[in-house]
């Protein structure tokens, strides 16, 4: 038991390790993002497991198109958010 605990800390430990990654890419090639934009955009890429080389493409308007996602009220059908998730990345991966 004591050494699947461990496994799961290690795993804890490598997507925190991963995620901090992230913020300091982002915040180094996008020095006009606050923290907490940073911080979305991390997790995003994060939980969409979006490669790292994409993040120089980011601008105002993909941010636009997360903020939409964010806001979105609770009561969204999960597929819609799903749909805005996956155009958002298409677009990301996409732009030049």
């Amino acid at each position: 038991m004591n050494e699947m605990i461990r496994g799961f800390d290690h795993i804890g430990e490598a997507y925190q390790n991963h995620f901090d990654m992230l913020k300091k890419a982002i915040a180094t090639e996008h020095e006009e993002l606050n923290r907490m934009q940073v911080i979305a955009w991390a997790t995003f890429f994060q939980e969409q497991g979006i490669p790292e080389t994409h993040i120089t493409n980011l601008n105002c308007e993909l941010y636009e198109q997360l903020r939409e996602i964010m806001n979105q009220p609770f009561s969204t059908p999960v597929g819609i958010i799903e749909d805005l998730e996956i155009s958002l990345v298409y677009e990301i991966m996409e732009a030049e």
